[in-house]
């Protein structure tokens, strides 16, 4: 049916829209169908029911004049009115509800996650005050290395780490090196540029951080070796690889939270 501004008046003020036929002693009566609300689905579920004020696809339905009586209320009345009305107003009830209940849970989820949210980022702090002068002081001990194998970085190193290293960084496959000895240069790379670090990197930093350091790789490929080992930490959520700008070009990297605390 086709329904115009003066039609949803009459919907607005609590009536249903009704048409009468005085010569065929028929009233046409506008009944729509009304989705019920799920405040467990926060939203509306597959569940309709018949009402008068949904005017949206309406169809009209004929019912005979004398099924109809004069009220003091919405003007006509009727056992099947009556029902139409009743159907209507629970349902509009029924959903003022259950939003109402879903506006409520959805603000109890909210206070939960800040609550979690903020006890994380509490966590994280303690966390970082505990592992930021670790980190320093493996740093200033790189200055001081004159045997690797048997340095206090290393020993450090593999203290910070406990049963957390997870490959991010790699045994020495030299047959000759001791089976816990780390690789150097990747030990310079991760606490250099990754741990509590938050600036973006690329292969060539990394390789002049190794220079710095005074390591020596002992590899020709150095840039390539250096970019498969950011790539294997990118891999494991240690790194997030930043948008390539050029396609000849290393990429570039930033440390994850996994990767600069943890």
């Amino acid at each position: 049916m086709s329904v115009n501004p003066t039609h949803e008046v009459v919907v607005e003020l609590g009536s249903a829209l009704m048409f009468i036929n005085p010569e065929q002693e028929l009233i046409a009566v506008a009944v729509g169908r009304g989705r019920v609300f799920k405040a467990a689905l926060d939203g509306y579920g597959d569940e309709e029911v018949q009402v008068c004020d949904v005017l949206d696809a309406a169809i009209l339905e004929l019912r005979p004049l004398a099924e109809f009586r004069p009220t003091n209320g919405r003007g006509l009345g009727g056992n099947w009115l009556d029902g139409l009305y009743t159907r209507s107003d629970n349902l509009r009830r029924h959903n003022e509800s259950e939003r109402a209940r879903a506006a409520e849970q959805r603000e109890r989820a909210a206070r939960e996650w800040e609550r979690i949210r903020l006890e994380k980022i509490a966590r994280q702090a303690k966390w970082e005050e505990r592992r930021r002068p670790e980190q320093e002081k493996i740093r200033s001990l790189f200055s001081s290395v004159e045997r690797w194998g048997r340095s206090e970085a290393l020993a450090s190193i593999t203290s910070y780490f406990g049963d957390f290293l997870r490959d991010r960084i790699e045994m020495n496959e030299n047959p000759t090196a001791p089976s816990v000895r780390l690789i150097r240069w990747q030990c310079v790379v991760y606490f250099d540029l990754i741990a509590g670090r938050d600036k973006e990197f690329g292969t060539r930093d990394a390789y002049n951080a190794i220079i710095r350091r005074g390591v020596n790789m002992g590899q020709p490929d150095a840039f390539k070796q250096i970019a498969r080992y950011l790539y294997h930490l990118e891999e494991d959520g240690y790194l997030r690889r930043l948008p390539d700008y050029r396609r000849d070009s290393f990429p570039r990297f930033i440390p994850t939270t996994s990767g600069a605390w943890w």
